[in-house]
């Protein structure tokens, strides 16, 4: 599939059958969704605001280009919450504030809190 190949083929083979297997098809949107998604963690790598917003048009609009519809679908879901996205440069919170809630310690998760004989957990 790599186009240097495919251009050599056409020119050595041109009465050839040229016939694109699933495996390499598959394989290029996989790097290219792989390659997205590892990009879109950058936009909280940026300097600024500003700089902040022109990756995530970029990124949007890389993503549409992909032709992947799970990525285009998703580039339509950040648009929707640029605002929401880049108001982290305004109130960045640390990574460990939202990782770790005291709800999820201890494996308590949503379960309710009283054990069942009644008695409160500590």
């Amino acid at each position: 599939m790599a186009s240097a190949y495919y251009s050599a083929v056409l020119k050595n083979l041109p009465n050839a059958k040229h016939v694109f297997d699933r495996f390499h098809i598959v394989k290029l949107m996989l790097a290219i969704a792989y390659y997205l998604k590892e990009d879109l963690g950058q936009i909280w790598q940026q300097p600024n605001k500003t700089i902040a917003g022109r990756f995530l048009k970029d990124w949007c609009a890389r993503a549409r280009a992909s032709g992947i519809k799970v990525l285009q679908t998703m580039a339509n879901t950040l648009e929707g919450h640029r605002t929401g996205i880049l108001n982290w440069y305004d109130f960045p919170i640390p990574r460990h504030a939202w990782t770790r809630m005291p709800c999820c310690d201890n494996g308590r998760g949503a379960r309710p809190l009283i054990r069942p004989r009644g008695h409160l957990l500590p």
